[in-house]
């Protein structure tokens, strides 16, 4: 079987937030764009990435009102990177060492996307639901 590399899977659509933008937001552009994290910038640089898990956990569950938290109080506190040309095998071992279920890509120090687990995932169920 061929190597499938990382960058063969993302979109290549960088869906991002501003640090200080509320949580609200983060789940209206999440929602309008049918995707589960957003990239987060502070002052014109990714920094970092919310999920749904980070509002689930940290608003919902503690029973804050979204609109009076901002993005940076709940992001993650690492951003994991693989590089495009990683394997999807690499980029799944790395998830699974650092206990994440996605890594931002990058291309030359430039992030070009996100990978998840859903996404290999679903390439490896069309690979093996495609065998005889």
């Amino acid at each position: 079987m061929a190597i499938i590399r990382v960058g063969e899977l993302i979109s290549g659509r960088l869906i991002y937030i501003d640090s200080e933008d509320n949580v609200i937001k983060a789940a209206i552009l999440m929602r309008e764009n049918d995707i589960s994290s957003l990239l987060v910038k502070h002052k014109g640089d990714f920094v970092s990435i919310v999920t749904e898990k980070d509002i689930i956990n940290k608003v919902v569950a503690e029973e804050l009102y979204p609109g009076d938290v901002k993005v940076s109080e709940i992001m993650s506190k690492d951003l994991f990177t693989v590089s495009k040309n990683e394997s999807i095998e690499e980029a799944a071992k790395l998830m699974r060492k650092k206990g994440v279920r996605r890594l931002v890509v990058l291309e030359d120090e430039r992030i070009v996307g996100i990978i998840t687990e859903t996404d290999i995932a679903k390439h490896l169920k069309a690979i093996v639901g495609g065998a005889p």
